[in-house]
């Protein structure tokens, strides 16, 4: 299926490839955030 959305349109995959990578660099920095920004003290 990969394969065949690949050969239709492999610009149109790759972006979409792209997109999801930065989102989920996103996710993650955001969650890096939100870990720093909660005080520790509620964790312990």
């Amino acid at each position: 299926m990969r394969a065949q959305a690949t050969r239709n349109n492999p610009h149109r995959d790759e972006q979409v490839e792209i997109i999801g990578c930065v989102v989920s660099l996103l996710l993650c920095l955001a969650i890096l955030v939100v870990l720093y920004s909660t005080p520790w003290s509620m964790f312990r």
